[in-house]
């Protein structure tokens, strides 16, 4: 039976389908992918899975290999820490760049979730869903075309990483929830004193203590 709902196009809810999965881990890191298994799974044919994988290689999701078909991108330590350096720069880049007081409707939600992540300690795909919302809540509004794409594209592969660095947080009981959510009040006081560069300084010092939390989880699991 199919797992499609239409009348968005197939190929795009095919490739939204597919991205979840490989976002959530339901489709493991390093996976070969079986296509008529997959194809069979989803009720639809050979065309639209493959256009779909080939849009999700372009995002780096999948990989493939000549005459051995695609696979999931597997996790690499180096590409995750440069991922959480580049999101932080830009991230920063969107606040600095956008134009106005912050409306306070905006502040509001983003305390809102934050009390939200407090509460889904315990549930990492919950708290990696929460946090890709509030980071995403952040920067909205940000006049820029070019950096909404690279920000969406930049968010889209650090979310495995995210969730993995999640698990293993919840798991080794570290205060990284407590410095998260304290570095998140920080970000939001600052923008209510309409500062700004603050603010933004603040989203880089975020982003940097997300990458000590990814060092000790590649130190403690191998990943090295």
């Amino acid at each position: 039976m199919s797992l499609l709902q239409r009348p968005e196009p197939l190929r795009d809810e095919v490739r939204r389908i597919l991205r979840e999965k490989v976002l959530a881990g339901e489709l493991a890191p390093g996976e070969d992918i079986n296509e008529s298994e997959l194809a069979d799974r989803l009720g639809i044919s050979r065309t639209p899975l493959r256009e779909a994988l080939l849009r999700l290689e372009h995002e780096r999701l999948v990989g493939s290999r000549q005459g051995h078909g695609f696979y999931v991108w597997p996790l690499d330590p180096r590409e995750a820490m440069e991922l959480y350096d580049v999101a932080g720069a830009l991230e920063a880049l969107a606040l600095r760049s956008m134009a106005g007081d912050v409306p306070a409707e905006k502040v509001s939600n983003l305390r809102t979730l934050n009390a939200q992540l407090e509460a889904a300690w315990g549930d990492p795909p919950e708290l990696t869903r929460l946090s890709r919302t509030w980071h995403e809540t952040l920067v909205k509004g940000t006049p820029s075309g070019p950096l909404r794409w690279s920000l969406e594209l930049v968010r889209s592969r650090l979310h495995r990483y995210v969730l993995y660095a999640s698990e293993f947080a919840v798991s080794s009981g570290t205060g990284e929830l407590e410095d998260a959510l304290s570095d998140h009040a920080a970000i939001l006081d600052a923008l209510e004193e309409g500062d700004r560069e603050r603010a933004a300084e603040r989203a880089e010092a975020h982003r940097a203590r997300a990458t000590c939390l990814l060092h000790q989880w590649i130190r403690e699991t191998g990943d090295a």
